[in-house]
């Protein structure tokens, strides 16, 4: 979603529309499948936490376990889309959905979650796979204005034979096919999730797209201990969202930008995000994308993160005039850039543009050779940071403007 040129892959990005497709669910109906299993999970008051420490308030359903109807095929010889979407309609709120174990459900239109409320969906280590190229509207899960809702050990397949981190990965007529796509949601966790081979994003992250919450943004969301690889554009995507924790997963092949933090309007606001703990392969543009509309993007924690494979570009914020964006908190990160990609003339490792308060210490950053890249480049900046960091191959430490000021910057 790049607004400005790119000077290395020339390709504009074009904001995005999200439309949940296919089968819409329809309210919690109380007539569930015939083939369901009554032992109900331990009913909990408390909200547990996920594996790698994510707490966004959900908790365990007190209702029965439903396992998917042997009737639906699980060997992936025929699309069963509607059948798998009838199925979770039927289930009340506040119960556990299971797939077959190991199984493989052929989905070639969209399973959206809508307006429901305390779902388990267990997918039992099966996977969701799609074997048709598919149009711009289909999302492969969706959960649309939605609360406490917890997806586990489901793997999402797509049918992109080019994914990856290459520039055919990247088809704008099906950019919209993300592997897991959040509208308006409250108290969502992704847990030990995969998705892999998509024409989208792995996890879009924004406001509802319908209904009366339509507008309203995500708030209390954890992707943890997940594994993604081969994107078709973004590989985690944040435009209007709040508390949102993206930690000890597994990220790579992404064929633009690898956590891109960018609202599709001055409307829309990006805040209290914490990037931590991921292992993240290549990507072909940033590492983390931060351009899009408005200076509402905020209080962004990116800790402890190790990049196996280095990016076309590293860290690029670019606010406009008339606000500015942050505070972000860079620390403990060990990061690797080829400088192939480069936006709005940046020249900077860590680029940002009015942007206030930003903290970059500790971490441990590779710098092409002889490219003349400074570690960090500022325009229009204020309170700024830069200390104990140790970087092979920089220009200088710090480039800045005359519109930029209080920079602190040793080591």
């Amino acid at each position: 979603m790049m607004r400005g040129v790119m000077e290395v892959l020339s390709v504009r990005a074009r904001a995005l529309v999200v439309v949940l497709t296919c089968v819409a669910l329809g309210a919690c109906s109380s007539g569930a499948s015939s083939e369901t299993r009554d032992s109900a999970p331990p009913s909990t008051s408390e909200r547990p936490r996920g594996t790698n420490g994510a707490d966004v308030g959900t908790s365990q359903p007190a209702g029965r376990t439903y396992s998917a109807p042997r009737s639906i095929a699980s060997d992936c010889s025929t699309d069963v889309t509607a059948a798998l979407s009838k199925w979770i309609s039927s289930v009340p709120d506040n119960s556990t959905l299971t797939l077959g174990r190991g199984a493989c459900y052929r989905v070639d239109g969209s399973i959206t979650i809508s307006n429901r409320r305390t779902l388990l969906f267990d997918g039992n280590g099966s996977t969701l796979e799609a074997k048709t190229r598919g149009t711009r509207k289909r999302v492969h899960v969706g959960i649309d204005n939605s609360e406490n809702i917890i997806v586990r050990n489901l793997t999402v397949k797509g049918p992109n034979p080019n994914a990856g981190a290459s520039a055919k990965a990247y088809q704008p007529k099906l950019e919209a096919q993300h592997a897991f796509n959040l509208g308006g949601v409250r108290h969502v966790l992704l847990e030990a999730v995969k998705a892999q081979d998509v024409y989208g994003d792995f996890v879009y992250i924004s406001s509802s797209g319908r209904g009366p919450r339509r507008g309203q943004p995500s708030q209390h969301v954890a992707v943890v201990g997940s594994h993604f690889s081969r994107s078709g554009r973004q590989g985690i995507a944040i435009t209007n969202a709040e508390d949102v924790t993206i930690r000890g997963n597994d990220v790579s092949g992404v064929a633009r930008s690898m956590f891109d933090l960018e609202p599709n309007t001055a409307r829309d606001a990006v805040r209290g995000v914490r990037i931590e703990q991921n292992t993240t392969g290549a990507a072909v543009n940033f590492w983390i994308a931060s351009k899009g509309a408005g200076n509402q993007i905020g209080d962004v924690v990116v800790r402890d993160n190790n990049m196996r494979a280095a990016t076309g570009g590293l860290v690029f914020v670019f606010g406009g005039p008339g606000g500015a964006r942050g505070p972000f908190t860079f620390d403990g990160n060990r990061l690797r850039v080829t400088g192939a990609v480069t936006d709005e003339g940046a020249v900077g490792a860590f680029f940002f543009a009015h942007t206030n308060t930003i903290d970059i210490r500790n971490n441990q950053v590779d710098l092409p050779h002889r490219r003349g890249m400074p570690t960090v480049e500022l325009r229009s900046c204020d309170h700024v940071v830069v200390d104990s960091n140790r970087v092979k191959n920089a220009s200088r430490l710090v480039m800045a403007d005359q519109a930029t000021s209080d920079v602190h910057a040793s080591g």
